[in-house]
């Protein structure tokens, strides 16, 4: 080796040293020393950033808020047909007390969907077969029966007349008027406790629900 390339050997290491000064000084750390500054960078580093990753994994879940079961209305208690019987109210015509009483007779009854008695009954089926034993024909059910006879508000209703209910839009259930004084409105029914005798203007299940009366005399 001559003496000329025994001092290139030497001057490379020092050469290699400048030229990594020389890159340092003009674009930064080398690309493997950027790579590894990269990697170590905290994920979150601001202040707003950090308080809000930690909000997000302090703060627990929120379950969505399940809808408060809707209280169903209670059917009023049926009455002792037998410790307190109705009586057809004085001073009525002979047909509206004949009515009446057939009406009355038939308390205690038990409800049948479709049922048209003499035995079972459902509310258009009590008010059919009621007015039948007087000669006067009613057909259908309670939305048919809606359209009988001469309309009358139900507060202006009298005893034989038929009183009628409405839900959810729509004529839902009928029966018969055994009197109505302003304070109480007796009505005769067949409901799912049989056929019986409430005061519905007392019911916070049936007044709502009031809705017309007809007049089939």
């Amino acid at each position: 080796m001559t003496l000329h390339n025994l001092r290139s050997v030497r001057a490379a290491p020092r050469l290699v040293l400048a030229l990594s000064v020389g890159a340092v000084l003009l674009g930064g750390a080398p690309a493997e020393a950027r790579r590894t500054d990269r990697t170590r960078r905290p994920a979150v580093d601001s202040p707003r950033a950090q308080n809000a990753h930690t909000a997000r994994k302090s703060s627990p879940r929120r379950r969505p808020r399940r809808a408060a079961p809707q209280k169903k209305r209670a059917h009023p208690p049926r009455r002792d047909a037998a410790s307190t019987p109705v009586k057809a109210p004085a001073g009525l015509s002979k047909k509206r007390n004949a009515i009446v009483k057939t009406a009355l007779a038939l308390e205690g009854k038990p409800y049948q969907a479709a049922g048209k008695g003499p035995a079972r009954f459902d509310c258009s089926g009590l008010t059919h077969y009621v007015m039948k034993q007087h000669g006067i024909t009613v057909t259908g059910g309670s939305r048919h029966q809606i359209h009988e006879g001469k309309p009358v508000p139900w507060s202006a209703s009298r005893p034989g007349d038929l009183v009628f209910f409405r839900r959810e839009g729509r004529i839902a259930h009928v029966g018969v008027v055994v009197d109505n004084t302003g304070e109480s409105l007796l009505v005769v029914h067949a409901t799912s406790r049989g056929v019986v005798v409430d005061d519905v203007l007392a019911s916070s299940y049936w007044r709502p629900q009031l809705y017309a009366a007809r007049d089939l005399l």
